[in-house]
């Protein structure tokens, strides 16, 4: 299985990968991956209305790690086990990270998509798995400094 082409991934910043709002944040079609769905030329026009719409997706992936954080006692275990909250510290170039990004996306595609077509089809205890992916430059921030022995 390949990754799934530009704009064809659900999320919590867009819902139908056709939709628009009236905004026109989502883009229908574009040969680069933008960030969920967003035009950037749109973003160069409209850069304050651009943060609001991200800082309103931010602020859904956190709620969504807040509700399976309430919901994470009353899991079974082998889902408790399988949670993570992971985070790393990389110094990439740009172009170092665009294919991070675009390897994360092929390793993802490899897996079964949450549709109706797949839930139905999907193996005995398959369940919604989320998995919220962000990509922070933190320009500026010195190297660390190495730890003495």
């Amino acid at each position: 299985m390949t990754a799934p082409p530009h704009g064809t991934h659900r999320s919590a910043c867009g819902g139908s990968p056709a939709a628009t709002n009236r905004k026109g944040f989502f883009a229908k079609s574009s040969s680069r991956r933008t960030l969920c769905g967003l035009d950037p030329e749109l973003a160069d026009r409209e850069p304050e209305a651009a943060l609001a719409y991200q800082q309103s997706v931010a602020s859904i992936y956190s709620l969504r790690t807040r509700q399976t954080l309430n919901e994470l006692q009353t899991m079974p275990r082998v889902w408790r086990e399988r949670f993570d909250l992971s985070d790393w510290a990389l110094r990439l170039t740009p172009e170092e990270t665009a294919a991070l990004y675009q390897e994360l996306g092929d390793v993802i595609g490899r897996y079964r998509r949450d549709t109706p077509e797949n839930a139905a089809t999907a193996p005995a205890g398959a369940e919604r798995v989320g998995l919220i992916t962000h990509i922070l430059p933190e320009l500026n921030t010195p190297a660390p400094e190495e730890q003495a022995p």
